[in-house]
């Protein structure tokens, strides 16, 4: 992750890959698609994510478990704060400086990292009741959400790929 933080700020080789992969992605967008890709970019808004984090907290907590909660929890801040430390130390312009949210700097990708977090953690809790087959079906769809919402960030225009991957290895 420094390695990548530091090839970006720096603007290395691996920022030359932002503009082909966003004009690209601009340039096949359609009305369809773009309302397919806002479901999925939903997934990893703010409202939603904290509002059903809160409600995964409670019922852990009214299950009385107590290590699992503590984990969630300790995910959840960790992720938010590691996400603004970055967010709020390095300014980096988004793809679309005509989006609402273009004041904050677009990376890492929050809805990425809160994605990330959220439907993996809840896929290992998932799967820990789950057997082995089953487990990795959960553990599949988690992933096929996470990689949906990542890449709805990169299609819809708020963020570069960099940004994205950034968000993986947070």
């Amino acid at each position: 992750l420094l390695i990548f933080l530091w090839n970006i700020t720096h603007h290395g080789i691996l920022t030359a890959l932002n503009q082909p992969v966003y004009d690209l992605l601009q340039s096949i967008r359609t009305p369809i698609v773009d309302s397919f890709m806002t479901l999925f970019t939903l997934l990893g808004d703010r409202k939603c994510i904290l509002t059903f984090s809160v409600a995964i907290l409670l019922w852990l907590t009214y299950q009385r478990n107590w290590r699992a909660a503590a984990h969630w929890l300790a995910l959840m801040i960790l992720v938010i704060g590691s996400a603004l430390t970055i967010k709020y130390g390095y300014y980096s312009p988004r793809p679309s400086p005509d989006l609402p949210t273009n004041s904050t700097s677009s990376l890492p990708s929050g809805h990425t990292i809160s994605t990330l977090a959220f439907f993996g953690f809840l896929s290992v809790l998932i799967g820990h009741e789950l057997p082995a087959v089953q487990r990795k079906r959960c553990y599949k769809i988690a992933l096929t959400m996470v990689g949906l919402a990542a890449f709805s960030r990169i299609y819809l225009g708020p963020h570069w790929l960099t940004d994205i991957i950034a968000s993986f290895l947070l």
